[in-house]
């Protein structure tokens, strides 16, 4: 049975392997790689600088993907099981299986009133997951009296809209009804239940967990934070020719004697009439098997990423990466040294499994997203972008005034303690950098016609320097139509970034959103708000967190400290 459909790069981002799918009526789960049709995926996507311990990385099906189907449909499994009926008359909770009339019917066998999907659910933070215990709830952790299931319903009194609205009573054995107030506390469930290592994903579940649960709703937004990993592809991976071997590594990555690997290469180059000679295609394959790309940490890849951003890069048709160093407008002259236009780049993803409760850190791929899949699922965007490296010398004098370290050290320790911490510390460039990336997909969002969530930040902050990098990244027609890099042609560059700093100058919330002590979740930002600088989810890497307008442009009170106050002067 087909229970609804999704895009092929949702399956990464939003609706990954252990993540709770709501459909009509119907609540599921994605089920785990190994139960995935490997065989009618996309095919093998090769990527060398996105190693993920030796697995292989692959498209999701595709075409029209569909949930729950056959063939090359992802499975699910129904989750949560227990279920509710909506008739007022009869309100009985139970498993879906002692209350559905059949497993493709969603009446209740009772009154045939619709059943729906428990609200509540509980999490452990190992990722563990499962039904709410209403049982144990209503019976106060205690064994019940009598034999057999008891007819537990699920009522809501109108007298509160809060949970103490919402009643859990038990017909059978008659202990006093209990609300559900209380029941999102950390400890709500101590001496009712703990956590039995439930994996409804993967079917097996962990032995001994037995860590304490917390109650949330199933649409939360803390029951699944995936883990993606993402690159570039820059030289010398992202040249045309090792784009072919790509193609083709499905069958080429396989050890076979010389003369059948020829020939094998040669019956490829033959009838496609790519530009390339079967012993460079050779050439590549043997590099790509030499172990010549060893495996990077996140830093690394952002590091490589940087410099190939700054030196450039021509290739033919065929390259991913095709970049033009230019040199900077006069009107930021001693602030920007350098523009990149890369009118070509593709961006890997990789989804590595995923975590509840709270972001984890980078080490780490968090849950398991199977149990003995050799593969996680990627999936490739390709677009264009533009890259600006800030001045060193500017941003050293920037840094030492004393106004930018204050702001600095008023959020230094809300990070350390926040929901998100990553275990890395913030510095003055940074959260310039990030501010400034924000500022200009505002402004060429609106200058180049593109909808901002097509729009994404990278930014570059560690020892190699500073530097933000706005790209497409949208896999439909707002990808590469090069609109994006026609902001960065001469004569257009520098007065469209003068906007962006003028636009970001001023909030319709100020003076309140300039002098804030913070904002946003957790206080992680100061001078930052949905009036200003806040953007669509899908364009900032870091959760719309780590802001401060007053950075680039000062504020009313002192205008002077900000790195780009001296352009608004002008």
């Amino acid at each position: 049975m087909i229970v609804g459909s999704v895009r092929r790069s949702q399956l990464i981002t939003t609706y990954g392997v252990g993540a709770i799918v709501a459909v009509g009526d119907e609540s599921v789960m994605v089920a785990g790689l190994d139960e995935w049709p490997v065989d009618s995926a996309g095919g093998h996507l090769l990527e060398p600088r996105l190693q993920i311990e030796g697995r292989l990385l692959r498209l999701p099906p595709g075409g029209e993907d569909f949930f729950g189907g056959r063939e090359n449909h992802i499975p699910v499994v129904r989750f949560p099981l227990w279920y509710y009926c909506s008739n007022p008359n009869c309100r009985r909770l139970d498993l879906y299986g002692h209350l559905a009339e059949s497993s493709l019917e969603n009446n209740c066998r009772h009154c045939a009133g619709s059943l729906i999907p428990s609200r509540f659910i509980a999490v452990c933070e190992e990722g563990h997951i499962e039904d709410f215990p209403y049982f144990q709830w209503v019976h106060r952790g205690k064994r019940a009296e009598g034999e057999g299931r008891h007819d537990l319903r699920l009522e809501v009194t109108g007298s509160s809209g809060s949970l103490a609205g919402i009643v859990v009573e038990c017909r059978t054995c008659g202990v006093p009804p209990r609300s559900l107030q209380g029941a999102f506390d950390r400890e709500a469930l101590v001496g009712i239940r703990s956590c039995g290592g439930r994996r409804p994903w993967l079917g097996v579940d962990d032995d001994g967990c037995g860590k304490l649960l917390r109650t949330t709703q199933r649409g939360a937004s803390n029951v699944w934070f995936p883990k993606v990993r993402s690159v570039l592809s820059i030289p010398p991976w992202s040249s045309g020719l090792q784009r072919f071997v790509g193609r083709k590594w499905e069958a080429l990555r396989y050890d076979v004697d010389e003369a059948a690997l020829r020939q094998l290469v040669e019956q490829m180059v033959a009838p496609e009439q790519v530009p390339y000679s079967a012993e460079e295609v050779l050439a590549a394959v043997a590099e790509r098997k030499g172990g010549a790309v060893p495996t990077r940490t996140d830093a690394q890849i952002r590091a490589e990423e940087y410099r190939a951003l700054c030196h450039g890069r021509g290739g033919d048709s065929e390259s991913d990466f095709v970049a033009e160093v230019r040199d900077p407008p006069t009107e930021t002259a001693g602030l920007i040294d350098l523009v990149t236009v890369a009118s070509r780049l593709r961006e890997v993803r990789a989804f590595t499994g995923f975590t509840r409760l709270k972001p984890q850190a980078e080490e780490g791929d968090g849950c398991a997203i199977a149990l003995d899949a050799d593969w996680v699922p990627g999936v490739a965007v390709h677009g264009e972008g533009v890259f600006l490296r800030l001045d060193r010398e500017a941003l050293a004098d920037w840094e030492s005034q004393e106004p930018v370290a204050k702001r600095i050290a008023t959020l230094q320790g809300r990070w350390r303690q926040a929901f998100i911490y990553d275990g890395s510390s913030l510095t003055a460039p940074f959260l310039l950098a990030h501010t400034f990336a924000h500022a200009l997909i505002d402004e060429w969002s609106l200058s180049g016609g593109y909808p901002a969530a097509s729009l994404r930040e990278r930014v570059f902050a560690d020892k190699e320097g500073v530097g933000v990098l706005v790209y497409t990244a949208a896999a439909d027609s707002a990808g590469s139509l090069g609109g994006l890099i026609a902001q960065a042609e001469p004569g257009r560059l520098g007065p469209s970034l003068l906007e962006a700093i003028r636009r970001y100058s001023w909030c319709s919330s100020d003076p309140v959103c300039a002098e804030a002590a913070s904002q946003g979740a957790e206080g992680l930002n100061l001078a930052a708000c949905h009036a200003c600088a806040l953007l669509p989810e899908t364009s900032c890497e870091n959760r719309n967190a780590l802001l401060d307008r007053a950075l680039l442009v000062g504020t009313p009170r002192d205008p002077s400290f900000g790195f780009f106050s001296k352009l608004l002067d002008d």
